[in-house]
């Protein structure tokens, strides 16, 4: 994604006064509710934790706002990438399944919880006091990771994330540590760490007074806040569809060419307490508060013509031929082509060649679907949903390449036929650490005779 830091003139006026039309506004219903978390699914629905239950900001619906009761309250929820349901946990210390309705109890997690993030067959769970938790959605097993067993310089964790390589990061009151496989290694030592995010495939951390990217298990740069926030804690922040970056401290702040904005009551924004951060596809800035529920900010999107490429599907709808995942070309002759009858249907995902230990992830367009996924002769079932105005694609990334390269594995399509029986079509794939397979998927929907 090549962004371009500029500044948007029609946003700030002389003095750093914003107009009226870009003055952050409170949605309704919420204006008494503290907001634990906050994140924008992939149908661009906000969802927020708060004390009391779930909060659900429709943008289809002119921004209608829903609250959901959920008995203690909600800590944090996240959507499962292979399914797109919600996952919550409450306060009760409850893990649920918001999408099915289905919960079971946690019984490693006795503290506040920070952050939950989805693994494929796991979920990782942190905690304030607790370390880690991975909790397996088949089994409901739970594992701790805390100081004791790994190299975590903390027990109080703060933000979790997990990269495009399936390194998990984690953020915690004493430092940032970095999970690959089976190995855990500390990237910076003794600061107090608040949250993880990503931009590029790049990894940005937050803390008190500074943001630091981190590359390669290094420190590569920081980024000082002005003297107005200087001594403040960043809590939480984000980067915008311009690449500019708003951070959380005991107000919100935005970071446009270099220079820092601030706002307040003459803005619009009216808590001296905002918690969390989330930014939507359409540029929108949403921020959760402590007793003043949720407030946003609409801005453009800033490009010039057609160089700006901000995800994966944009770069396919020029020219599928030269898509790039992490830097990994699909050449042509690995781009398989199938009819699709359906929107909504099933992967079935094995090792095709001899069982060597192969790891993948598996993605749909830039979204991943399956993560860190090692191949067995057994397989393992997925659904899949597509958007029918679009050509998708099912892309191989190859984590390793097993005991025997390339990273091999067949994938099975299952539908049904326009008498509505079950229908497969498999494919083979291939990829190694310099290239990715795929599938490309082209919906044909079922002519009905009407005579």
């Amino acid at each position: 994604m090549i962004i371009k830091y500029i500044l948007t003139v029609s946003a700030l006026l002389l003095g750093g006064q914003l107009n009226n039309d870009t003055l952050f506004k409170q949605t309704d219903k919420t204006q008494n509710v503290s907001v634990s978390s906050i994140f924008t699914d992939s149908n661009n629905i906000i969802w927020a934790g708060t004390e009391s239950g779930v909060i659900t900001i429709d943008l289809k619906k002119k921004i209608n706002t829903t609250i959901e009761r959920v008995s203690g309250g909600v800590y944090s929820l996240m959507e499962e990438k292979a399914t797109g349901n919600i996952w919550l946990v409450t306060r009760t210390y409850t893990m649920n399944n918001h999408s099915r309705n289905e919960s079971e109890a946690l019984n490693e997690v006795k503290s506040l919880v920070t952050k939950v993030v989805d693994m494929g067959k796991e979920i990782w769970i942190a905690t304030k006091e607790n370390g880690i938790i991975r909790y397996d959605k088949h089994t409901s097993e739970e594992e701790v990771f805390n100081k004791r067993n790994t190299k975590l310089p903390s027990n109080s964790i703060n933000d979790i994330f997990v990269d495009r390589d399936n390194r998990i990061w984690v953020a915690t009151d004493n430092g940032v540590c970095v999970k690959y496989a089976h190995k855990w290694k500390v990237v910076k030592k003794k600061v107090k760490a608040n949250a993880i995010k990503s931009i590029d495939n790049r990894i940005w951390v937050s803390g008190i007074r500074q943001l630091w990217e981190i590359k390669d298990d290094r420190v590569m740069k920081t980024i000082q806040t002005d003297t107005l926030i200087q001594t403040k804690n960043i809590s939480d922040f984000e980067f915008d569809k311009n690449g500019n970056i708003w951070v959380i401290t005991n107000k919100v702040s935005v970071n446009r060419d270099n220079k820092w904005h601030h706002f307040g009551k003459n803005d619009g924004f009216t808590s001296i307490q905002p918690t969390c951060i989330t930014i939507d596809k359409y540029n929108t800035v949403w921020v959760g508060t402590a007793g003043r529920g949720i407030f946003y900010y609409k801005q453009e999107v800033e490009r010039e013509g057609e160089d700006i490429q901000t995800n994966t599907q944009q770069l396919l709808k020029y020219d599928p031929y030269n898509l790039k995942l992490d830097n990994r070309p699909i050449v042509k002759q690995e781009i398989n082509q199938h009819i699709l009858k359906s929107t909504s249907f099933k992967i079935f995902v094995f090792d095709y060649n001899e069982y060597d230990r192969d790891s993948v992830n598996i993605y749909l367009n830039e979204k991943p679907i399956l993560t860190n996924h090692l191949l067995t002769k057994e397989g393992y079932t997925f659904n899949v949903n597509v958007n029918p105005d679009s050509t998708n694609y099912i892309i191989l990334h190859a984590i390793n390449q097993g005991s025997k390269p390339p990273n091999t594995a067949a994938i099975r399509i299952k539908e049904k036929d326009e008498e509505g029986q079950p229908t497969e079509k498999r494919y083979n794939l291939r990829s190694d650490l310099t290239s990715c397979g795929a599938i490309q998927l082209k919906y044909r929907p079922i002519e009905i005779d009407e005579d």
